[in-house]
C-alpha cells in the first residue's frame, strides 16, 4: 500500500487539550460516482479516506465538480509490481497536492 509521509508531521487537535502527531497517511477508502445526472452537467462525486497507519486518524476529502471526471480520464501508466490499488493511491495523492489539500511530502 503506498504511503504519504509528510517533510514536517502534522499536529492534529483532537480534542481541547489533546493532539496527534501525523507523519503519514494512506487511502483506506475511495468512492466515485458519475451518475447521469452529475455526468449531464459534467462533474461526479469522489471521496478519499486517508488514514495514520500509526494512530488510525482518519480523514475524508470530498470533490463535488468538473475535476473529478478530469481525473478519472487522465491516464495512469502502470509501473512494474504496482497493484490498481497502488496505481490509485498514488494519483489520489498527487491530486490532493496538486489541489493544496496535502502539504508537502514524498509518496513511497
Amino acid at each position: 500500500m503506498k504511503t504519504y509521509t509528510f517533510t514536517t508531521p502534522l499536529q492534529i487537535a483532537t480534542g481541547l487539550s489533546t493532539s496527534l502527531t501525523i507523519k503519514s497517511v494512506q487511502v483506506t477508502a475511495m468512492t466515485y460516482s458519475q451518475t447521469p445526472s452529475l455526468a449531464q452537467l459534467g462533474t461526479g462525486v469522489l471521496d478519499i479516506t486517508l488514514t495514520d497507519p500509526d494512530t488510525g486518524w482518519q480523514e475524508t476529502i470530498s470533490y463535488r465538480d468538473a475535476s473529478v471526471l478530469t481525473f478519472w480520464q487522465s491516464a495512469v501508466t502502470p509501473v512494474q509490481g504496482d497493484t490498481f490499488e497502488d496505481l490509485a493511491a498514488g494519483a489520489l495523492f498527487d491530486k490532493l497536492v496538486a489541489d493544496n489539500k496535502l502539504p508537502a511530502g514524498a509518496v513511497s
